[in-house]
């Protein structure tokens, strides 16, 4: 009997400790987290868009060919020269008493009445038309108002003498011009007449 009693007691010891040990379940290891890797964000460059302005090229304009302007009327040069075997010996050219006539309806200045008729007797002598004296303001009706290039022409104008004195002597004035038609434009529009002319080759 005492026995009996001694198992039960032991057996009920082994029952407590038996309940007493837990086996504790092992803990699972808490998932690796990884670390939240945001997602670089590569920083919106804008692309660089610097237009190739190439700049305005101008069109390249062939120079217009203007058309040739006439020449003016002036001499091209002038030379100063003492009276020549040219210049008429009956007459004072230095003698300014002007004179207006037609020649062939144009107009043309004088140095004087002297000079004029020597200038009509000649005229008429070769054959050409006499001259028609008129006066100033009529004369200049008849100016070319525009001369075309022909054949160039050498005039002698009387140069008054330095004091200005009328009928002193004083000098010869060379001067070239495109044409006949120029020299007479020239010398009727500035009152300066001329001596003689003669034609030449073109410079």
């Amino acid at each position: 009997m005492f026995h009996f009693k001694v198992l039960l007691l032991m057996l009920g010891v082994l029952g407590l400790s038996f309940a007493h040990i837990v086996e504790e379940p092992e803990e699972d290891p808490d998932p690796e987290t990884d670390p939240e890797t945001d997602p670089e964000t590569e920083p919106e460059t804008d692309p660089e868009t610097d237009p190739e302005t190439d700049p305005e090229s101008e069109p390249e304009t062939d120079p217009e060919n203007e058309p040739e302007s006439e020449p003016e009327s002036e001499p091209q040069s002038t030379t100063r020269t003492p009276p020549t075997s040219t210049t008429p010996k009956n007459c004072n050219i230095y003698d300014r008493n002007y004179e207006w006539a037609l020649q062939d309806c144009v107009c043309r200045c004088f140095q004087n009445g002297c000079l004029m008729k020597i200038e009509n007797d000649q005229r008429i002598s070769d054959g050409k038309t006499p001259l028609v004296p008129v006066s100033e303001d009529l004369c200049r009706s008849f100016i070319n108002k525009k001369c075309s290039v022909g054949f160039p022409v050498v005039a002698e104008f009387p140069i008054p003498a330095p004091c200005g004195c009328n009928r002193l002597p004083g000098s010869i004035a060379t001067e070239r011009f495109y044409s006949l038609c120029h020299l007479l434009k020239y010398s009727s529009e500035n009152t300066k007449p001329f001596l003689t002319y003669s034609y030449c080759w073109p410079i």
